[in-house]
């Protein structure tokens, strides 16, 4: 039940209509919260702004977890077992790439002939043949 005050603010809170009785202003407060009602249905910012702004902010943090899981198995797939790790040591690479520098230091560069391949029109075979007679009247 609504009494003094409380039925004197409900009444000036609906624009000051006044009412007969509590009936009545429940029917009042009923149709003004259906009227607007209608007009935030009408509303095209909520019929169609907060979706899009909520699929957008969603999807934003949809896309972050997913991303996420691919890194994770990216990190996964990377790292290797302990056989292979104790093959694959940085020490014995710098080891190989010594080795092929004593390689190329030891290759004697000034001697070197440029040897044309066949073309695409050429026969292989035959070309082959005889750029190896030409080696063969050289030497």
């Amino acid at each position: 039940m609504l009494v003094g005050r409380d039925y004197f603010l409900l009444a000036r809170s609906l624009g000051g209509f006044t009412f007969a009785s509590e009936k009545q202003l429940v029917i009042g407060l009923m149709r003004r919260l259906m009227f607007r009602f209608k007009a935030l249905q009408k509303n095209k910012t909520l019929k169609y702004g907060i979706p899009m702004l909520l699929l957008v902010v969603g999807g934003s943090f949809g896309l972050r977890e997913f991303t996420q899981i691919r890194y994770d198995a990216q990190k996964i797939r990377k790292k290797l077992d302990p056989a292979l790790e104790a093959r694959v040591n940085k020490q014995k690479q710098s080891v190989i790439l010594q080795e092929e520098y004593q390689k190329m230091k030891d290759a004697n560069l000034d001697e070197w002939k440029n040897i044309r391949g066949p073309r695409p029109w050429e026969d292989s075979k035959q070309y082959q043949e005889q750029q190896r007679s030409q080696q063969g009247k050289a030497t």
